[in-house]
């Protein structure tokens, strides 16, 4: 035995950790031994014996070694061995050698997530959440430079804010987490944050915007000088006014403005918050997850929040219920913070151990999206997993993804860099002579019915929404933002072959599955951030065919007189062709932008 192996040894159901020297020295001076520093006294084989064996009916003692056995997972700040089998220590928490009990705040290894990874102490499962707006909302654009997708942030990661005003307004600043006059901010997210870009009219008027938007009302009423103006904030239900910011920072939720220039107010309102207290019954017989974070405790939540709460039972005990706040019998819930709440995970001991087979993969992990994985027990349970997202040398760490600002009409559009080249990661939406919606200005092919028809306007904007616009090859040679242009098939097969190093045809590659978006928007796997959306084509003669099922995109190289190159993939083709024929220049398709080198 060495001397740094510890014991967990519980009596009454309280875990203690005891360094096994001195537990050794306690057997001792029950039976009489010499010990040092202590009197002499007569030594009993006999005597050790019988001790051993009462204080084995007294005690649980556990020894905690380096491993449990091969192919076992074993993290000593959470988790010991017994008999060769993982037990739980202290519900997934630190123990706390100091008070002699589960010490959630001392928690060397992390927060424990429904997925079974770990986050920095104090950090939710689920990232930091970053809320922005526009004050007036036509005011200007913001655009959100990250290096991670969506839609939460992880603790510490950066994210770049750029302030962008439109015309008739200038930039007057940033209100929320981090105050600036820069148009372009970096935050750090280790908390959820709020940030409002602020831009003042040219002319001398007050623009008045309240934020949340959903946090209350703002009423403006003109003095008799004509100049001045009483403004007045009035909170809505289950929020409270904080203060303004822009033209005054008073807390007052009543002010007067005086208008000698174009000004903006904003009125802050934070929601009230309530409390959700869960535990376990009986005592460490699960875990609970409050939105996939381990909790023991009491969190705070917004008014009107939905709280997903998860119970997992630990080894030997199954779930029976929710008590108090809930009687579902379900162990995944949705709660939403209409007031503070208690909720209790009732558990029993199992009637049974549980005999998993392997992990099964349902879902592969990719590089931005969580896979899971199931195992079966011979008694018919089950469970099932997330495996976490792939990353950094999984991944190649080639990825980064950003937001293109279209300043010729206000649109942004998501980017991804894959290898050396940046593309555009949503088809181009740009309304330029020669482009039209799918649907618009001819009929549609139903594949369904086998009949031509004819889509409404609100449908035929909806494609454009979904889809971006169709344009045909004059019109897509031009219709890139600056710094952008129409890809040529040299650029296309850099990308084609990048993601399929395989490649080496029309059709003869996997690369369309890793391109593609995923269920339900189309069926790839979209590994690189791709994103690619099957937004259809229409003939030389303006009829369109298949979307939802075929994207074509145009290429920037010509073939022939009337022809030019382009790229296709279809629904349940894992290739792409890269090699496309001699496709009239009439024809209308897709657009994704390559940036400039």
């Amino acid at each position: 035995m060495k001397n740094n192996e510890i014991f967990v040894i519980r009596r009454n159901g309280r875990p203690r950790t005891v360094a096994p020297t001195k537990m050794f020295g306690w057997l001792l001076s029950i039976v009489g031994a010499t010990v040092p520093g202590r009197p002499q006294r007569p030594f009993h084989r006999i005597g050790v014996l019988f001790c051993l064996l009462v204080t084995a009916f007294l005690f649980t003692c556990e020894q905690v070694p380096d491993y449990c056995a091969k192919g076992v997972w074993y993290n000593p700040d959470y988790e010991f061995c017994f008999g060769k089998e993982k037990h739980s220590l202290c519900n997934g928490r630190k123990f706390n050698p100091q008070t002699q009990g589960c010490d959630p705040d001392r928690n060397a290894v992390g927060t424990l997530c429904a997925n079974n990874t770990f986050v920095p102490p104090g950090t939710p499962c689920n990232g930091y959440a970053l809320s922005t707006a526009s004050a007036p909302a036509d005011g200007g654009d913001i655009t959100i430079t990250r290096t991670s997708p969506g839609p939460n942030f992880a603790a510490g990661e950066q994210v770049t804010l750029v302030a962008q005003h439109k015309s008739g307004y200038e930039f007057a600043g940033w209100a929320g987490a981090q105050p600036s006059s820069n148009a372009a901010v970096t935050l750090v997210m280790d908390d959820n944050k709020p940030m409002v870009a602020m831009f003042k009219p040219n002319t001398p008027t007050l623009a008045t915007t309240p934020f949340p938007p959903a946090g209350g009302e703002i009423t403006a009423t003109p003095n008799a000088d004509g100049i001045q103006v009483t403004v007045t904030a009035s909170p809505a239900d289950g929020h409270t006014f904080t203060k303004w910011e822009g033209a005054s920072t008073s807390t007052n939720a009543t002010i007067t403005v005086t208008v000698d220039e174009g000004k903006t107010l904003v009125a802050m309102f934070t929601p009230a918050t309530y409390t959700l207290t869960v535990n376990t019954n009986p005592r460490a017989s699960g875990t609970i997850f409050v939105n996939n974070t381990a909790s023991s405790g009491t969190t705070r939540h917004d008014a009107g929040e939905r709280v997903d709460v998860l119970a997992r039972a630990a080894d030997g005990y199954e779930f029976t219920g929710w008590s108090v706040a809930s009687v579902s019998t379900e162990e995944e819930i949705a709660i939403t913070m209409d007031g503070n709440k208690t909720l209790t995970a009732n558990f029993q001991a199992s009637t049974h151990t549980h005999i998993w087979g392997d992990w099964m993969t349902v879902t592969q992990a990719t590089c931005i999206s969580t896979g899971t994985r199931t195992r079966s027990c011979q008694c018919g349970d089950s469970q099932t997993e997330t495996i976490p997202m792939l990353t950094g040398v999984q991944c190649g760490g080639d990825i980064e993804f950003g937001t293109l600002y279209d300043e010729r009409d206000g649109q942004s559009y998501p980017t991804v860099t894959i290898g050396t080249q940046t593309w555009m990661a949503k088809n181009l939406n740009f309304n330029a002579s020669g482009s039209v919606c799918y649907g618009e200005g001819g009929q549609v092919y139903d594949y369904g019915s086998g009949t031509w028809i004819t889509l409404s306007s609100s449908e035929v904007q909806a494609n454009c929404n979904i889809y971006g616009r169709l344009y045909n090859w004059d019109a897509a040679m031009s219709a890139c933002p600056p710094s952008w242009h129409l890809p040529t098939d040299a650029e296309w097969e850099i990308l084609v072959k990048y993601v399929d190093p395989n490649a080496s045809g029309d059709w003869d590659n996997v690369a369309g599955i890793v391109l593609k978006s995923e269920p339900p928007d189309w069926d790839g796997t979209n590994e690189r951030g791709f994103s690619a959306l099957p937004g259809g084509y229409s003939s030389t003669g303006g009829s369109f065919y298949n979307a939802g099922s075929v994207g074509s995109w145009w290429g920037a190289t010509e073939r022939g007189a009337s022809g030019a190159w382009n790229l296709s993939m279809l629904s349940g083709y894992e290739s792409v062709s890269m090699l496309s024929g001699n496709e009239a220049i009439s024809r209308s398709r897709s657009v994704l932008c390559l940036q400039d080198d």
